[in-house]
């Protein structure tokens, strides 16, 4: 069986998602090791099933920013990976993880783009974001095979390396029970729903300015806050992390499902 290191984006006990998923179906085929930032400081947020091999990089504060902080992060980081020359293969789900491949790594690279990243990344000074954008580039143009999870992000891609070869894998959803809509009628309130993570691409201004024009509507949102909450009477917050399987259940609930995020230019 091949071995594959596979680095991803969030911490493994964050809320259930696209890279958990890979995971957990990739072990079936290769002898898989999983590789995720940990927070000096974070809760657990849920008991996600385990992958049979766990490496967590503790994320020091400010190493993107101070460049002696960083040293110490690398030297942490890499003591933690060891060799990386005996994968066959290295999959990378987050976009600065590709500085940790070798430059003269013999196996076979795979990107997993499913975030229009550097849009979300916390540090918006331009200098810094033009490193990062540099570091996907260089992980973009070195892997033999790319991933994207989303038409958006294919055509973003292709715009930093045009001509290369990118492939579709959208996020989704399976056993679901799927209720038939009610025929449309007027109603008198009527329920957005929302689910995700409410963090500082959330257009809060958006949901206050809906309230403000339609006396008929309210939100539930669901998912965990990492910025700052409206307070509105007709904003209900689920703010824990149930599994997906039982977010579903509060989808009938809502007439419709919304996604009031902020569009961010980015460089």
């Amino acid at each position: 069986m091949k071995k594959m290191l596979y680095f991803m984006g969030v911490e493994w006990n964050w809320i259930f998602q696209r890279p958990h998923i890979f995971a957990l179906e990739l072990e079936k085929e290769y002898d898989l090791t999983v590789v995720c930032p940990k927070q000096i400081i974070h809760p657990k947020h849920q008991n996600n099933p385990p992958p049979k091999r766990l490496k967590e990089l503790f994320q020091i504060p400010f190493q993107e920013k101070k460049s002696l902080i960083g040293a110490v992060a690398w030297k942490l980081h890499t003591s933690i990976l060891g060799d990386l020359s005996q994968y066959d293969v290295i999959w990378v789900g987050y976009p600065l993880f590709g500085r940790y491949i070798p430059e003269d790594y013999q196996g076979k690279v795979v990107y997993d783009c499913m975030d229009n990243f550097e849009a979300m990344y916390s540090d918006r000074k331009e200098k810094n974001l033009q490193r990062v954008c540099r570091e996907e580039l260089n992980l973009l143009k070195r892997a033999d095979v790319v991933f994207a999870s989303s038409l958006k992000l294919k055509e973003k891609l292709l715009s930093m390396n045009p001509g290369k070869e990118i492939f579709i894998i959208r996020n989704g959803y399976g056993n679901i029970d799927l209720v038939t809509p009610e025929p449309a009628k007027e109603k008198k309130e009527y329920v957005l729903g929302y689910i995700g993570t409410i963090s500082k691409w959330f257009d809060n201004d958006v949901v206050i300015g809906s309230l403000e024009k339609c006396s008929k509507i309210r939100y539930n949102l669901i998912g965990p806050v990492e910025n700052r909450m409206i307070k509105e009477e007709r904003v209900v917050l689920v703010p824990h992390r149930p599994k997906y399987r039982a977010q579903y259940s509060v989808l009938p609930d809502s007439n419709v499902q919304d996604t009031p995020l902020q569009y961010l230019q980015t460089p």
